[in-house]
Parts: structure tokens; sequence; C-alpha cells
């Protein structure tokens, strides 16, 4: 219940100091600057097993405690609960300090006025958050767990619950290149990107993350990017719901997407899975998308070339039971690439029946023989053939004279 005119309502370490803090209780401190509970500026304390409650922050932010001018903490097992100031409610990184933050908590602390609910990090701080957890934040700007500004911060195995924001629920970047590896985003909430929004020519990289049942009022169930460049990598969507794509929208800009899973992701308007719009260049690879639900176009996979056109790249992936259609609007097929109506996959190869080799793909009907029946089938598919279509042998979503060719030269008991 100490207060500050100016920054550290509880304590200040200026100019270098660089004390041990431990198992110390920072409880309704308040300050007019930055830092309710705790102030650090240009030194390099440590904070080990530490709570941080009810704690106010001014203009400066970090309602809980703010790292500013060059300061780098090593913060350890602390909680910070239930603190607020105008940015940063738990705490605020500011500046080109590298604060090292591992196992910590992040509980119900609110940026009343703008950004980063638990966690504000901008201008120039390289913060480096492991194992940590934010869960209830709110903002009401962007980043409801984490606020990521102008920094290229990097963040390992933390969960993101139930965290809210007018943008990115569970965490917004805006320049700068963070890197997010082995997270988890859960029931988080915005009206652009329920989980996460990128923007602002930021470069963001998320590899081996889960996004489940984060919701957007607007667009980006679990991830909203605009106009900016990001790279997401074994990732998995589910159960995201939006109004414009439910799983992930991105609105301009460059998207690389490899190796990752879009199940049961919900868009009432346009885009279940995944969409794509305003000029963007998405590059898919060996993806699935299984389940999406878009109540209007393209429940799997949308390209919606509405103000500028935007450029799909699909190879190697699955699409499949996605209503009302796995794929809508142009798209480069990079080869590989499987397109059922059905998941069904009684060998359990992880492919759709439907798209398996065949071991003679001219029997079209299965039944071990190349016959009249297969030449009838394939005479009335004759022309353009969207898969599947067993009758197209050689898969180039064309029955013409190639597959007749192939179909006699097959004549007879399959092998």
């Amino acid at each position: 219940n100490n207060t500050s005119e100016g920054g550290g309502g509880g304590m200040q370490n200026n100019d270098g100091s660089s004390p041990m803090v431990v198992d110390c209780t920072f409880t309704g401190n308040s300050a007019g600057g930055g830092g309710g509970g705790l102030d650090n500026r240009d030194g390099s304390p440590t904070i080990l097993n530490c709570v941080f409650e009810g704690n106010s922050g001014g203009d400066g932010g970090g309602g809980g405690l703010i790292n500013s001018c060059g300061a780098s903490p090593t913060i350890t097992q602390c909680d910070f609960i239930g603190n607020s100031a105008t940015g940063g409610g738990g705490m605020h990184n500011n500046g080109v300090g590298s604060p090292v933050i591992t196992d910590c908590t992040f509980l119900n602390n609110v940026a009343t006025n703008n950004a980063g609910g638990g966690m504000a990090t901008d201008l120039g701080s390289t913060a480096v958050i492991s194992n940590c957890s934010f869960d209830g934040n709110v903002s009401n700007g962007s980043g409801g767990g984490m606020d990521n500004y102008d920094t290229n911060v990097a963040v390992t195995n933390c969960t993101f619950n139930a965290n809210t924001a007018v943008e990115g629920g569970g965490m917004s970047t805006r320049l700068g290149s963070p890197t997010i590896i082995g997270c988890t985003f859960t029931d988080n909430t915005a009206i652009e990107g329920g989980a996460m929004l990128n923007c602002f020519d930021s470069l963001t990289t998320v590899t081996d993350c889960s996004f489940q049942d984060n919701s957007a009022t607007g667009s980006g169930g679990a991830m909203y990017n605009n106009r900016v460049v990001t790279v997401v990598t074994d990732c998995a969507f589910v159960g995201n719901s939006a109004v414009d794509g439910g799983g992930l929208n991105n609105n301009g800009g460059g998207l690389t997407i490899g190796f990752c899973v879009f199940t049961g992701n919900i868009a009432t308007g346009e885009g279940g899975g995944l969409m794509g719009e305003d000029g963007s260049i998405i590059d898919i690879s060996d993806c699935t998308f299984s389940g999406n639900v878009a109540g209007i176009i393209g429940g799997g996979v949308l390209n919606l070339n509405d103000c500028e056109e935007s450029f799909f790249t699909l190879s190697g992936s699955i699409l499949c039971d996605n209503s009302p259609e796995n794929i809508e609007g142009n798209w480069i097929d990079g080869g590989g690439n499987c397109l059922a109506i059905l998941c069904t996959d009684l060998n359990g190869d992880g492919v759709p029946d439907i798209c398996d080799a065949a071991p003679c793909p001219a029997d079209t009907d299965a039944n071990g023989t190349v016959n009249v029946t297969d030449l009838l089938a394939l005479l009335a598919a004759w022309g353009p053939c969207e898969a599947p279509c067993p009758p197209d042998i050689n898969t180039d979503c064309t029955v013409n004279v190639t597959d007749l060719l192939a179909l006699l030269a097959a004549w007879g008991a399959c092998p």
C-alpha cells in the first residue's frame, strides 16, 4: 500500500542497481509513472519467488513491474496477479534491455488504456520468456495476454488461456520479429485475432503451437495477419471460430504454412479453415484441412480475390469433409494433394482411402478387372473432372485420350 508520484510504488532499482529480491510480496502499491510494485532502471536484479498482487501503475505502465532504460533482470517463479496499468498490466518491458522471465504466472491483470494485459514488451526489448502462463488477462487495446511492439521477443513453452482484448486476445505483435515456439492458446477472445494478431510490418515465426477454441467476433478465430510476413510450422488449429477465417485470416502480405492441421474450425461468414484476401501470397504445404465449416463460402480454404488478387500455392496437403467445399477460389496445384468429399481412412495411413495410390488405377470400380464397365465410366466422365474422379487415371483433372490409352493398356485382370 505504498505510493510514488513517479516510478516504483513499492521499490525502485536505479542507475545499475542489481539487488537480489527473493521471497518478497508487493501488494496494493501504486505509482504515478511506471512500476506500481517495482521499477527496474538500467540494472540486472535477480527476482525470485515473489508475488506482485493488486498493484497499479500510471502512464509508464507496468502495474506489477516495469523494466526500462536497459534493465535486464532475471525473473523466476514469480506471480503477477490482479495488477493494472495503462499498458503492461502485469509487467512492462520497455527499451533495449534483455529481461529473462521463467516459470512465472500472469493472472487477471488489466491494461486499461493501451496494450498488454498480462505483459507488454516494446521499443527494442529482447525479452526471453519461457514456461510462463497467461490466464484471464484483459487489454482494452491489443494483446490480452501479451503485446509485442517493435521487439524481437522469444516466447517458448508458454500457455495463453482465456485472455481478452480488442485485437489479439492471447497475443498481439506490431513491428519486430518475435519467435513463438511450443505455446498453447486456448479460449482467448478478441474482435480481430482471437488468439493472435500480427500487424504493422512484423515478421512473426510460430512453431509447434496449438490454437484451440479461440474466437473472434470479426476476423481470424485463432490468428489474424494484416499485411505482414508470417511463418507457421507444425501447428494445430482446432475448434476456433470467427465471422471470417474461422481458423486463420490472412489479409495481404505473405504467409508460409507447413505441416499444420486445421480441424473443426467455423466461420459464420467466409473461410472456415483458412482465408486469404487483399493481395495475400500464401504457400500451403503438407497440411490437413478437415471438418471445417463456412456459413457462406470456402469451408476448408478460401482465396477471396475481392480488392487485390491473392495467390495460393497448395502442395502435399489433404482437404476432406469441409463444408460447403474443400477449397474455393484460384489456386496453384503444387502436386501431391488429396481433395476428398469424405475423410474415411479405413487402413489408417493418414490419407483418405479414395486418395490412396491404387495398385490398378484403371480399375475405376475396384473390382479387380479392367473391363467394359471401366471403359463406359471413363467415356461418361470425358472432359474436365475435378477430384475425386476415378476415371482420371493420370490425375490431371481431365479425362481424355491419355486416360483412355492407359485404360486399354491395362485391360484385363489387375496384377
